[in-house]
């Protein structure tokens, strides 16, 4: 894997920003997004600052605003803002991994289909060391310790760029940490032209312990939208051509 350049802080706002840089760069155009956990923050954030090159988003269990750790049920505030996110949890984090390994042990791991020894390696392989899972802390940190306010609410105030995306939300009804409950109504006043799929008995990891659902639901979704996608993209790149169409 690559390694950050001297003195990056791994904050949520350093992420995102590489993410713009590295849409510009590939000059990426028409694109879908799917974002879930902390992607959703970061590449929303992303997506607002190049509404232009965006044509629909995949959105589940994930969060957009300031409010987030407020909203949280007590235990989640004390696990992730004091056990982890605070000063005192850096240390925990950089010896035990506790981030990533209780992603793959609980949160993440609800669902019809347990994640896999090799999935579960995939996860940790990266964070070998104490010093390569700081950067796990400090999402915590910036989520929980309000250290991340002010960009959470740079991302809620970007979700407006993006109200006109055709937009599928996927969530897991035992994710406790982004419920649908909470999020999904919030979500909805951003984005009127939305599908909702709810994933019964599944949490957090939708993605991974309930691949076949999500592939399938994807799937339904784009066969729905795919030719007023097309139309669009058509009209908007070759107007005078539809226009001519029409009068004939």
């Amino acid at each position: 894997m690559s390694k950050a350049k001297d003195g990056y802080g791994f904050t949520p706002d350093e992420h995102a920003q590489v993410l713009v840089s590295f849409i510009e760069a590939l000059d990426l155009q028409q694109m879908t997004m799917m974002v879930q956990d902390w992607g959703g923050p970061l590449g929303l954030w992303a997506a607002g600052q190049v509404p232009k090159r965006m044509r629909a988003l995949i959105i589940g269990s994930t969060l957009a605003w300031p409010e987030y750790a407020k909203q949280r049920p007590l235990w989640v505030k004390m696990m992730m803002g004091w056990y982890i996110g605070s000063e005192s949890g850096r240390k925990r984090v950089m010896k035990g991994n506790q981030v990533v390994v209780g992603y793959t042990t609980y949160g993440g791991n609800v669902g019809p289909r347990k994640m896999s020894p090799d999935v579960k390696q995939a996860y940790v392989a990266p964070f070998e060391t104490p010093a390569s899972r700081l950067p796990t802390w400090v999402f915590a940190h910036h989520l929980f310790g309000g250290a991340g306010q002010d960009f959470l609410a740079a991302v809620e105030q970007g979700l407006a760029m993006l109200r006109d995306l055709p937009v599928l939300f996927v969530w897991g009804t035992q994710d406790d940490y982004t419920t649908a409950k909470k999020e999904l109504p919030r979500f909805k006043t951003y984005f009127p032209n939305h599908t909702v799929v709810l994933l019964k008995g599944v949490g957090h990891g939708y993605h991974e312990v309930a691949p076949d659902e999500t592939v399938a639901a994807v799937r339904a979704w784009w066969g729905e939208i795919a030719g007023r996608l097309f139309e669009n993209t058509l009209s908007a790149v070759h107007p005078i051509q539809k226009q001519r169409g029409k009068k004939r």
